[in-house]
This record gives C-alpha cells, structure tokens and sequence, in this order.
C-alpha cells in the first residue's frame, strides 16, 4: 500500500480514534493504491529491498526499468548454457536515478532480435516510502472515492429516479493526474 490508515487519518484530518470507519477507509486505501500502481506502471515501494527480475529482448538503445531510483543491479544475457553475467561501465552503463540502462556502444547489446529474454535485469529499485505527494493523491483520491459512494440523485420531470456518480468513473481527475504523471513509466 502507498499510505497507512494513519497516514491518511492524518491527512485528511480524521479523528485518529473515530474507528468505526476504518475497515471501509482501509479497503480503499488497498483499491486505490492498487490503481495508482497500475496507472504508474511500477510500484514505487515493493522492490526498495526486494529482488525484481524484468527481461528484454537487447536491440533496444536504452532498456527502462520499471522500478527506479536504481539501487542494485545485476545485468546478464542468455547464452547456450544460462546467463552470463555483463561488467557495469565496461559492457553497460547505468542511471541509477531514471532507471535506464545502456550498452556502452551505444548501440543495442545485439544486432538481431534472439528472442525476448535476451537480457535478464535482476534489481532493487525504487523508494523505501511513497513520496509525500503521492501519498497525498492517495489520500485524495480515497476521499473521492468514499465520497462517490454516495451517488447524486436526479429526478426528470417525474419519470424514474437515476443515479449518477459524484464524479466521472474511470479518469483520475487533472489536479492527481499530474502529480502522477512525474512517477509514470516512460513509454517505450
């Protein structure tokens, strides 16, 4: 999860001792941090010390690893017998901030498509918490989600009474968005 019960008590300005909404408050908070992790295409926090394996098929220029800040890493290519493992700034260079990873030519690490798990990265990366922005859209946007379960009601001229949600479903609204949009996976 990308932020605590308590973490969002605090934000939002909840009564630490009011527990009668917590089971529902902690449902969400798993809901929407699943979605956010989804919509970012990494998981910011759950390979800061946990090994992360991702293949690539090696004609790419820059690899992108999803989980980043790098903090490790272990870079090898498939061959007859396994992987072998390749030498950081003799074979590759790293970034370890943005996550991408190069061949020190410049060029792919090979010349012809082998297959997809050509080059095996295993890694930690990531950040040990969820940046205090995030955790802040989090926290909005399970505020809006509790909110949305309570769905406008509208009457037309006395035909059927419908149900509209408070908000558009399926869109993070602009002022989230952004925020999320400096942690999303680079599009290759």
């Amino acid at each position: 999860m990308l932020l605590t019960l308590a973490e969002y008590k605090t934000l939002k300005g909840k009564n630490s001792t009011n527990l009668s909404e917590d089971v529902r408050i902690g449902a969400n908070i798993v809901s929407v941090s699943a979605a956010v992790k989804q919509y970012l295409g990494r998981s910011l926090i759950e390979y800061y010390s946990t090994v992360k394996t991702e293949y690539f098929s090696g004609i790419d220029t820059v690899i992108f690893l999803n989980e980043y800040p790098v903090i490790s890493a272990v870079v090898s290519y498939k061959t007859s017998t396994g992987y072998t493992p390749l030498v950081e700034d003799v074979d590759y260079f790293i970034n370890y901030e943005d996550g991408t990873l190069e061949h020190m030519s410049g060029c792919g690490f090979i010349s012809k498509a082998v297959g997809n798990k050509f080059i095996k990265v295993e890694y930690t990366g990531g950040t040990e918490k969820a940046p205090d922005d995030i955790k802040m859209a989090v926290a909005d946007l399970v505020e809006k989600q509790i909110k949305q379960e309570h769905s406008v009601s509208k009457s037309m001229g006395g035909q059927d009474t419908m149900n509209y949600p408070a908000a558009p479903m399926g869109r993070f609204p602009t002022h989230i968005a952004v925020i999320l949009d400096m942690y999303r996976v680079p599009m290759a």
